[in-house]
């Protein structure tokens, strides 16, 4: 019912139903008109009796009946295009720089017009920029470890092995990191990676290739075990969960893809469902403030766990307006107060600045629409009567961003977060095993991580290995400082 399209509906009762909402819809029109022209009517000093009350309503009724067939339904208005800012090539200054010189062949060094031999100009060149490509190479190299000896024969000794992925294995540290970008960021499933490396003369199978990415997630575990925790310190986080394929036993339902999300931090658990325990589990410790979906799940836990409360998505709220658009165009009220909500602190980064305009004009404006809700009564069945019962119900939700400076308006970044593994299903369709769930989740957590804060995914995930098995944790902002100052200890 709630998103009909009547030029392909054919359910005649589905049909009826629309006919009495948007009847009902335009009963409310026509007495908001007879309410201001019998108004006016009074300040011109010529009141209306019930008889003409009652006479224009049917007609203003029959008025907006007849305007409602006519007239074709009304398109969305269109946001404008942003003015565009970049023209010609664009910078490049990240790329690797090299300067190829290229030169005449020995036969055409003779001049065309006299014969003689053509003489380099010194220091002139017709210079241009081109992006080149070079190809992945796979290498077997021969590491050889030169032995030493003690003169009198006290001991042998010889340099450390370089770090492979798998201790004692075939295939370096710097192969597996690219093995877990190319799956958990550039979403190509390890038989594709296979195939693609067979075409650079490398056979590898992929259960070798997991067998990588099972060592150093395993090694990898305590740095997502330090970023979970660090999430739960902070005052407010974001939650979401999608589902996550068991590629193992079809025949059950799917796991759930949890996602703890901090400004610069990402989190991602697989547990076994949505619900209320799985909750209080993956938010273990947290004290503060959590934006998520209103699930009847987190809304209990709120209300069995004084140490926390939710806060409502306004952009989740925003799409329910949106649908109903289509239907009822009276929906674009509200879209638009919500746009201003966000208007007023588009371009704020200070947080006292953000406080301020909360304080002094976003309650007015969530004011205003909370009468504008409180006032338009229409059917739950309907897609805007469904919008404005969400509303009101989660109101004290929906408003907690104004008591804190802190709160963002909606949950957009964890949703983002939550767009690497969604787009990583659809290729590589989940996992096999529960050791596949948390490999996946370790890699998935540092590399959105890595990839927010904008360091190297794959130099990250060589470092963060090498220290590890060294007994140190290395997050991805604790590289990041590192890159920015090397000699930060």
């Amino acid at each position: 019912m709630t998103n009909i399209r009547l030029e392909t509906e054919t359910d005649i009762e589905h049909l009826r139903k629309v006919a009495l909402v948007q009847h009902v819809e335009l009963q409310r029109l026509a007495k908001q008109v007879v309410e201001l022209k019998r108004e006016v009517a009074e300040l011109r000093g010529q009141p209306m009796t019930q008889q003409e009350l009652a006479g224009l309503f049917d007609s203003e009724l029959e008025r907006l009946a007849k305007e409602r067939q006519s007239s074709p339904r009304p398109a969305k208005p269109k946001r404008p295009r942003k003015a565009r800012t970049e023209f010609g090539p664009r910078d490049q200054s990240g790329l690797e720089q090299a300067t190829e010189r290229h030169t005449l062949d020995p036969a055409d060094l003779a001049c065309p017009e006299c014969g003689h031999e053509l003489a380099e100009m010194e220091g002139q060149f017709d210079e241009s920029q081109v992006v080149d490509v070079f190809e992945v190479r796979y290498v077997l190299v021969t590491q050889q470890l030169q032995k030493y000896r003690c003169p009198k024969g006290c001991c042998i000794d010889q340099p450390l092995t370089p770090q492979r992925a798998v201790p004692g294995g075939r295939y370096s540290l710097a192969f597996a990191a690219k093995v877990a970008v190319d799956k958990y960021l550039n979403h190509l499933p390890l038989a594709r990676q296979s195939r693609i490396m067979a075409q650079h003369k490398l056979s590898v199978s992929r259960n070798v290739l997991w067998n990588q990415l099972e060592h150093i997630g395993s090694a990898l575990r305590p740095v997502w075990l330090s970023l979970i925790e660090s999430i739960l310190a902070e005052p407010v986080i974001g939650l979401d969960q999608t589902g996550w394929p068991n590629l193992e036993q079809r025949s059950q339902k799917k796991w759930q893809m949890w996602c703890l999300t901090a400004p610069d931090r990402v989190a991602h658990l697989i547990r076994d469902d949505k619900g209320r325990q799985t909750f209080d589990e993956v938010t273990f410790g947290f004290e503060g403030t959590i934006v998520c979906d209103m699930m009847s799940t987190h809304l209990s836990a709120e209300k069995g766990r004084p140490e926390i409360r939710l806060a409502a998505c306004w952009a989740h709220i925003r799409r329910k307006f949106g649908d109903a658009e289509s239907d009822f165009p009276s929906a674009r009220v509200p879209i638009g107060y919500i746009r201003q909500l966000y208007d007023l602190e588009r371009d704020i980064t200070d947080r006292e600045e953000r406080r301020r305009v909360r304080d002094e004009q976003s309650t007015k404006v969530a004011k205003a629409l909370y009468d504008w809700l409180l006032a338009t009564s229409l059917p739950k069945t309907t897609s805007l009567g469904n919008a404005i019962r969400h509303a009101l119900g989660h109101w004290k939700q929906l408003t907690a961003f104004l008591d804190d400076a802190d709160i963002p308006l909606d949950n957009n970044g964890t949703e983002r977060a939550l767009r690497g593994p969604v787009v990583g299903r659809r290729n590589h369709f989940g996992s096999k095993s529960r050791d596949g769930t948390e490999i996946a989740a370790i890699l998935y957590s540092l590399v959105e991580t890595a990839k927010l804060v904008g360091v190297p995914v794959a130099n990250y995930l060589i470092e963060a290995v090498t220290h590890s098995r060294a007994g140190y944790v290395l997050t991805p902002q604790a590289y990041q400082r590192r890159l920015a100052c090397p000699n930060h200890d």
